[in-house]
């Protein structure tokens, strides 16, 4: 089970990052990187979930990777809505994918 929803966790990510590949022309996050960051914590969320009953879980290593999720969730939910509004928002975009890369180093660097 925890191996599915890893390599869902995977896949949100791809997801994601194609998201902010198309959201640069135009400046904001399109409804695809907005899902993409939406389905990322969930997926997120779910392998906490996991983690905790299988015994103990790595609470600094979650916390710092809850933060900074939660940081590319705003950050994406934001430019979607003002690129609704047709006010493209490049820099919130951009610091978005900046800490999508900053996950994906925690992730591979700290112990877990």
């Amino acid at each position: 089970m925890t191996i599915a929803f890893l390599v869902l966790h995977y896949l949100t990510l791809a997801v994601l990052v194609f998201g902010y590949v198309q959201s640069i022309e135009p400046g904001a996050a399109t409804k695809l990187m907005a899902w993409g960051a939406r389905l990322q914590l969930l997926s997120g969320l779910a392998l906490v979930v996991l983690e905790e009953m299988e015994g103990d879980a790595p609470h600094m290593f979650i916390g710092i990777k809850l933060l900074v999720m939660l940081g590319v969730l705003a950050l994406t939910e934001i430019s979607h809505a003002r690129g609704r509004r047709g006010v493209a928002a490049p820099a919130l975009l951009h610091a978005a994918a900046a800490l999508v890369v900053v996950n994906l180093v925690v992730a591979y660097t700290l112990p877990h």
